[in-house]
């Protein structure tokens, strides 16, 4: 992995997370009634902070997925693709773009897990294994608040969120300090 690579994916996640916080600074109405982070991308007033960060941090994603090599490449590609699908199917217009959009929400779920799982197998040390623990514990706060068996649908999403965004940098800081440690010549002393 490239540096560029794992500065874009520090830009990914400092994009997101800063317009979020935009757009939860106009109202925090996505965190009450078990609305999910959705609901910034469905009204007026928050759809452009909301947009534009998920649209920034797809870009920076899909701009690291450039510079780096094997399974990580294709699967931050799709991942970008998951983000720009989320943003562009709000459930509030019809039945078809409900499903749809829960469709696309559990893919890119599935999709962060899976990538959050191969980078832990590639790399399973302690702080690793605690953000995946979290990023799983979250996501199960997530999915019985959509079930509606609970009610924090957007607290268990930012914590997902939160815990696979440091593992995605962490874990490529790890795979860029191991690849710069491989290019060092050996000389013995």
């Amino acid at each position: 992995m490239s540096s560029a690579a794992l500065r874009n994916l520090v830009y990914a996640q400092l994009s997101f997370f800063s317009l979020l916080v935009a757009a939860l600074l106009l109202t925090d109405r996505g965190f009450t009634h078990n609305h999910g982070l959705s609901y910034y991308g469905e009204h007026a007033n928050t759809i452009v902070p909301y947009g534009l960060g998920l649209l920034c941090c797809g870009v920076f994603i899909w701009r690291a997925a450039a510079a780096v090599t094997g399974w990580l490449s294709p699967a931050l590609r799709v991942l970008a693709v998951l983000l720009f699908l989320d943003l562009a199917t709000p459930d509030t217009i019809n039945s078809f773009f409900y499903w749809a959009h829960v469709g696309v929400s559990a893919a890119l779920f599935l999709h962060e897990l899976a990538i959050a799982v191969g980078l832990f197998l590639n790399a399973p040390r302690a702080q690793v294994v605690a953000l995946l623990t979290a990023q799983v514990a979250a996501g199960l706060v997530a999915m019985f608040s959509q079930f509606h068996v609970i009610g924090y649908l957007s607290a268990g999403i930012v914590l997902y969120q939160l815990a696979f965004g440091a593992l995605l940098v962490l874990a490529g800081r790890d795979r860029l300090a191991t690849e710069e440690a491989a290019l060092i010549p050996y000389s013995p002393s």
